[in-house]
């Protein structure tokens, strides 16, 4: 995906090189997911681990029950994802990334998405990647559907078991699809929920 994003751009003005990044973590395997692991042809991270969810991973490699829509997500995945199968480590639910950060089961927006739960110093971040598609209709609807879910019925089950723990253990999240700043926490609303964004009260 030559002409999408900014993050090598935006990597390299932090002062970083991609060959010092040493892990990627993918949640899941839609393009905009997995569209920067190859730069014409060859791995954009060449000296980095790719961990990726072991169902994630074999569903798209057998490319069944792919829906029209996904065909292309299929394409892409052969062409980005296979080619580094020597540099990947394929993960089960609860399964640490690094000792801080686990692996959490949030399938239906892909067969295999992950959410990812960060702990470190005694505080706490849950990030739900793509399980929240919609950073208003989906914590105030969390039984809606949405067309970018691949199993919409599991997704709005996903859905509903993350913000209810989110809330119970008072865990802070952030998202791929909420807006600046991206960080906040979630607050039970009758029979939904809502993002409450986060002002002051972290030290960042």
């Amino acid at each position: 995906m030559p002409t999408a994003g900014f993050f090598n751009h935006l990597l390299h003005n932090a002062g970083y090189r991609a060959e010092d990044i040493s892990i990627v973590a993918i949640s899941h395997c839609h393009p905009d997911h997995i569209g920067n692991l190859m730069t014409s042809g060859a791995a954009t991270f060449p000296n980095a681990e790719v961990l990726l969810g072991k169902h994630e991973y074999e569903c798209w490699d057998r490319g069944e029950n792919i829906s029209d829509m996904r065909k292309p997500t299929k394409a892409l995945f052969d062409k980005v994802v296979v080619p580094l199968h020597d540099r990947l480590r394929l993960l089960q639910p609860g399964d640490n990334l690094v000792p801080e950060l686990t692996a959490v089961e949030a399938f239906g927006h892909s067969a295999g998405h992950f959410c990812f739960h960060l702990e470190s110093e005694g505080q706490r971040l849950m990030l739900l990647n793509d399980t929240v598609p919609h950073y208003v209709t989906s914590f105030a609807h969390p039984q809606w559907h949405f067309s970018m879910d691949d199993n919409p019925d599991a997704a709005a089950v996903t859905r509903q078991r993350i913000l209810d723990l989110v809330v119970a253990e008072d865990i802070p999240v952030t998202g791929f699809h909420i807006p600046f700043p991206s960080l906040g926490f979630v607050e039970k609303k009758e029979n939904g929920f809502e993002f409450r964004a986060a002002t002051y009260q972290f030290n960042i």
